[in-house]
């Protein structure tokens, strides 16, 4: 009797043992899928040209503003260079999001970026800190930038 309640218990052991392998198994392979599947939603901003192009509009930002009066170091020059950073920071940022409509939020956001900076380079303009030309240059980037992010976020 000793003998088979041992030999019966062993099985039930096993039994069990193979049953949390089979469990194990699960969750290994589906963390693999759930990493594939993230993996697989990631972008890399640097693909897009509407982040190459706010990048470089973000540059042009920090070297106009550098000519700006002392007086707008916090005012002026700090607004426009947090706008201008934020639309590639945002698209950067969304591209890192595992799902299209969390993508699609951090666009929509850094297309308001966008629309806070044109308003600054037109108050520049009109204070007299950048010239024409500039503010013409810098308007028609950042209309560029804003509907290639609109034309791209319509399509998620």
């Amino acid at each position: 009797m000793e003998i088979g309640s041992r030999k019966s218990e062993i099985g039930n052991q096993k039994s069990e043992i193979r049953n949390w392998k089979l469990e194990l198994d699960f969750v290994y392979f589906g963390t693999y899928i759930l990493i594939f599947l993230l993996y697989d939603n990631m972008r890399d901003f640097t693909e897009f040209e509407f982040w190459r192009l706010s990048h470089l509009l973000t540059l042009e930002i920090y070297r106009l503003t550098k000519k700006f009066p002392k007086e707008e170091t916090y005012g002026l020059v700090s607004q426009m260079r947090k706008a201008a950073f934020s639309i590639p920071s945002n698209i950067a940022e969304g591209c890192g999001r595992s799902s299209n409509a969390e993508l699609k939020r951090f666009l929509i956001i850094s297309a308001g970026s966008a629309s806070e900076l044109q308003y600054q380079v037109r108050l520049s303009k009109d204070l007299l800190h950048i010239d024409e030309h500039d503010y013409q240059k810098l308007t028609e980037q950042i209309i560029s930038i804003r509907k290639l992010i609109f034309r791209y976020s319509e399509k998620l």
